[in-house]
C-alpha cells in the first residue's frame, strides 16, 4: 500500500486496508459492539417493564437519546410506577453510560483514516466540527476492550434493576382465584373430556377435546 511522506513520517498507514490490521484489535471492536447492543437491550427491556408494555421500548418515539434517556427513564417510572427504591440508581446507571456509548458512537461512526503499527492503534477522525469537541481519537486494543467492560457491567447491573422491578409488581399483584376441584366421577380423565351420566352437560369424547387446564377454566367461567 502507497504511503505519503506524511503518512511515512508518522509512522501510520492512511486509510488502511483491512488485512492491515490486527485480527485482536478487530475482535476488540467486535465484542464492544455486541456489548453495547446486548445493554441496548436491556435498556428497552427495561422500558418495557416499567411501562407494562412487551412493545413499548420498541417504538421509535420511545428509543431516546442517551444525554435524554436518565430524566425519560425516571419520568417513565413516576408515571407508572410511582416512587420506588430503584429509581436513583436507575437514573446514575444511565448517566454512567454516557461516556461509552459517545466512545463506541465514535469508532463505529468515524472515519477510520490511520492505522500505529508501532502501538497497534487506530486512529479515528469524527468528520463533523463541535465547538470544544476533539474529533479525533486513538483506539488500541486494550482501550477497545475497556469500553466492552463497561457495556457489559452496566448491562448486568441495569438487569438486575430490572429484575428487582419485576418481582416488586408480581409480588403486589392480586392473586387470581383458583378453579374449583374437578369432578372424580369421570367425566374428565388425562387430556379429554368423557360423557357420563353424572355430567350430561360434558361434552362427547372427541379429537377436539381441550386439555385438562383449558377444561378447569371452561368449568369456572361457566362456559359448560
Amino acid at each position: 500500500m502507497k504511503k505519503d511522506w506524511a503518512a511515512a513520517t508518522l509512522g501510520r498507514s492512511l486509510f488502511p486496508r483491512a488485512e492491515a490490521i490486527p485480527q485482536s484489535l478487530a475482535m476488540a471492536f467486535m465484542r464492544m459492539m455486541m456489548a453495547h447492543a446486548k445493554f441496548e437491550s436491556e435498556v428497552r427491556a427495561l422500558q418495557s417493564t416499567i411501562a407494562n408494555d412487551l412493545n413499548y421500548g420498541e417504538q421509535p418515539g420511545n428509543r431516546w437519546p442517551t444525554d435524554k434517556r436518565p430524566k425519560r427513564m425516571v419520568k417513565l417510572i413516576e408515571e407508572k410506577l410511582g416512587q420506588i427504591p430503584e429509581t436513583k440508581a436507575i437514573e446514575q446507571l444511565l448517566q454512567d453510560a454516557f461516556d461509552p456509548t459517545n466512545q463506541r458512537n465514535h469508532l463505529a461512526h468515524g472515519i477510520w483514516w490511520a492505522f500505529d503499527p508501532q502501538t497497534a492503534s487506530i486512529h479515528v477522525r469524527g468528520g463533523i466540527q463541535r465547538e470544544d469537541e476533539d474529533q479525533f481519537g486513538k483506539y488500541s486494543e486494550e482501550t477497545i476492550l475497556a469500553i466492552a467492560d463497561r457495556f457489559e457491567t452496566l448491562e448486568a447491573d441495569l438487569y438486575k434493576l430490572r429484575s428487582g422491578i419485576g418481582d416488586a409488581k408480581e409480588s403486589n399483584a392480586p392473586s387470581t382465584p383458583l378453579a374449583p376441584p374437578l369432578s372424580t366421577s369421570g367425566c374428565v380423565r388425562g387430556a379429554l373430556r368423557y360423557d357420563c351420566a353424572s355430567q350430561p352437560s360434558m361434552m362427547k369424547r372427541s379429537s377436539s377435546a381441550l386439555p385438562l387446564r383449558s377444561a378447569a377454566a371452561a368449568w369456572y367461567s361457566g362456559e359448560r
